[in-house]
């Protein structure tokens, strides 16, 4: 049976606990040992994905010539390949850190790595 350690919040409600029963949170806390159904907040961690951006966020890409351009991605989209992000360009999420950054700096080191070779 899932218990709290697996829940989505359990970092929060573990610190939680720690504020309210002091350093004995680890042993006294009804919370620490909980099970999934005794909990109305609980989320099993790994029926949830973390995204590899959000919509609104900024991402970086570069072009043969070497040119860094600036995107704002508008939303995720899940298929067959995985997550496609639209922006002004849409692309892979398997493409983070080879083609497209998440920030100008990491745009920035790849394009001199790649006119290096």
């Amino acid at each position: 049976m899932p218990k709290c350690r697996d829940c989505l919040y359990w970092e929060v409600c573990h610190e939680y606990q720690k504020a309210y029963w002091g350093h004995k949170a680890q042993y006294s806390s009804p919370i620490v040992n909980a099970s999934a159904d005794s909990c109305m907040f609980y989320k099993y961690r790994s029926n949830w994905v973390r995204l590899p951006v959000n919509p609104g966020e900024k991402i970086f890409y570069f072009d043969t010539a070497g040119h860094i351009y600036e995107s704002t991605v508008t939303q995720l989209v899940y298929g067959a390949t995985g997550f496609l992000i639209d922006s002004d360009v849409m692309f892979n999420s398997d493409l983070i850190g080879e083609r497209f950054f998440l920030t100008r700096g990491e745009a920035e080191k790849a394009l001199k790595e790649r006119e290096a070779t």
